[in-house]
């Protein structure tokens, strides 16, 4: 009873909340939805891997921009890294995890577990399905202003790219860009070329020059990251000597060249700062470097702000001291040791790949020949193509994986397609077998043979008889040159009454031959039917009579034939001897008799 009553309570009062505009089920119910504006990246799962393992041990920590393990790197912006546990199931605001409102750009990372991203402004609300092993983009404008909340019904491992707010107004800098006479194809990035844009003096010209060299490990494309940067003016001060942090995930350091690792480079100097002092201090410079190919793709070197290029590799003063030609290449330390240096070590840095290039082009400093213009002015029809834009390895790994899927569609598409086709060629070839298994039904079936013809290989030839000819039943005769004239016939047609007059047959005409390799004759013959104004037209096949048809005696009787069966004979004789034109004779051997068989025609 007290069980029943508080069943009876509970009905009630959610009752009273449905009747209550103001209640909380009915405000959840009526509310309008906030639209989401997210994008869903997958990164590579070592990443997500690596987030699980890390929360686990660490529960909850920070990483600053230059402190960011390679392993956690999936984006190049300006941001710091937020990595969480949250071992119970709950809903946790996003401001107590950040430790201040959402106002910028979010990266959710899901490590491990899955859960519910909440989100209201303004009283609307709006949700996210967080799933394992996936990345979720919030742009700046979709937080500004939000409260958000995680819900988890487990544990749940993630990390948080928080990105640096973007500031309301952008200011763009106004730099006094110097101007040169001569304008420089993009394609002298691809070609050991050297060249000023301008008349100069010497002196001019050793105070714009800047000896540089870098270091570089490799990303996910293979694209080169500057990670140690070295350069020198032309009196050996030192304008930069820089171990760089980059954003972006490394793939490949190459300790075995430069012996940097990522022990060596967390904490070191942003990458985008660095690329722009770089770019700020090249301005006016003319660069002097070893086989600069790897500078043009990796530094920011605006070819409309550089007073010129001189590039070791190509120049023809190095080649006289190489005892060369133009164009062929030489390493750095084959140069050193010709002109007397010390070549570089197995394992060398920037700093002293840089102090070399400057020591040798002081030593060859007064033979140097820049490139001629004529040369310079061809790589204007150079196709040098776009230069490579690299992708964030987020970015890059979800085209990847979208690439794959695309093409295992695409083949999975055509397989299904292939099924089809084979499914339907395999059912109309059972359509096509059924349509001949009719026609094989309509056709004409002959009466089995009797035994005695069997025995003498007689066989039966098919004849198609146009369906509107009238047919009447052949009359088949065999004679035994050993005994008396015999003929055994099919039946013969019934009397002629008004109930049974031939009518058009729609059956086959049967003739019959010997199987033995004989001489063979066609003969043709039209002869009336009986009860009918048109003639029946018949070719039989039969072999060449040698001998005249001798009498006949009309007998019938019955005769045993093999295998214990009755046949019933009628034999017929020619009293007067005179020949039959209408009959046809068949002789067939089998051993040491013979046999004669007369075909004629009766109606």
């Amino acid at each position: 009873m007290y069980n029943h009553f508080v069943i009876i309570q509970m009905n009630f009062r959610k009752q009273v909340e449905l009747a209550n505009p103001n209640s909380v089920p009915n405000i959840l119910r009526n509310r309008d939805t906030l639209s989401i504006d997210a994008s869903q990246y997958i990164a590579p799962r070592a990443f997500y891997d690596i987030i699980s393992v890390l929360a686990k041990v660490h529960s909850s920590v920070t990483y600053p921009l230059t402190q960011i393990p390679n392993k956690l790197k999936v984006t190049d912006e300006l941001r710091r890294m937020e990595l969480i546990r949250l071992a119970n199931p709950a809903q946790y605001p996003i401001k107590n995890i950040l430790r201040h409102d959402p106002d910028s750009t979010l990266y959710l990372h899901i490590g491990r577990g899955d859960g519910e991203l909440i989100i209201e402004r303004d009283g609307t609300f709006g949700s996210i399905m967080l799933a394992a092993k996936c990345s979720y983009k919030l742009p700046q404008y979709q937080v500004e202003g939000t409260n958000m909340a995680i819900r988890t019904g487990g544990q749940l491992s993630l990390a948080i790219d928080v990105l640096e707010p973007l500031p309301d107004e952008i200011t763009v800098p106004k730099n006094d860009i110097e101007e040169f006479p001569m304008k420089v194809p993009p394609a002298v990035r691809n070609f050991r070329v050297s060249f000023l844009r301008g008349p100069m003096g010497l002196e001019e010209i050793r105070n714009r020059l800047i000896f540089i060299d870098i270091e570089c490990a490799h990303g996910d494309e293979n694209n080169p990251i500057p990670i140690s940067i070295a350069a020198f003016d032309f009196d050996g001060r030192m304008l930069m000597n820089d171990l760089v942090c980059p954003r972006q995930h490394v793939a490949r350091y190459g300790e075995n060249i430069h012996g940097l690792a990522e022990d060596n480079l967390l904490g070191q100097r942003d990458s985008a700062e660095s690329m722009r002092e770089i770019e700020r201090m090249l301005r006016g410079r003319i660069i002097v470097g070893h086989d600069l190919h790897l500078e043009h793709v990796a530094l920011p070197i605006r070819l409309d702000q550089i007073a010129g290029v001189r590039d070791l590799q190509g120049s023809s003063a190095v080649a006289t001291v190489m005892r060369s030609t133009p164009g062929k290449s030489w390493s750095l330390s084959d140069v050193a040791r010709k002109l007397g240096f010390s070549a570089q070590q197995k394992i060398h840095s920037a700093v002293e790949d840089a102090s070399l290039v400057r020591k040798i082009y002081l030593k060859i400093e007064n033979s140097w020949t820049d490139t001629p213009r004529e040369e310079i002015e061809e790589l204007w029809f150079q196709d040098i193509g776009t230069l490579p834009t690299t992708k964030t390895r987020l970015v890059y790994n979800t085209s990847l994986r979208a690439e794959l899927m695309t093409k295992r569609q695409y083949e999975a598409k055509e397989s299904k397609r292939q099924k089809e086709n084979e499914e339907k060629k395999k059912k109309e070839e059972e359509t096509q077998k059924e349509k001949e298994k009719e026609k094989e039904k309509e056709k004409f079936v002959p009466p089995p043979m009797p035994q005695e013809y069997l025995e003498l290989g007689v066989q039966l030839q098919k004849q198609l008889v146009p369906q509107e000819e009238p047919l009447a039943s052949p009359c088949i005769v065999i004679m035994d040159e050993s005994s008396p004239p015999s003929r055994y016939a099919t039946p013969e047609p019934m009397p002629e009454s008004p109930t049974n007059i031939p009518g058009p047959s729609t059956s086959q005409r049967i003739v019959i031959t010997p199987s033995t390799d004989t001489k063979k004759r066609a003969i043709k013959r039209t002869t009336p039917i009986f009860g009918t104004t048109s003639s029946d037209t018949r070719t039989v096949i039969a072999n060449t009579p040698t001998s005249n048809p001798q009498p006949r005696s009309s007998i019938s009787q019955n005769q045993t034939v093999p295998g214990n069966r009755q046949a019933t004979t009628k034999r017929t004789s020619d009293l007067d001897g005179s020949s039959d034109d209408d009959t046809i004779q068949i002789t067939i051997t089998k051993g040491k008799k013979k046999w004669c068989a007369t075909l004629r025609e009766s109606q």
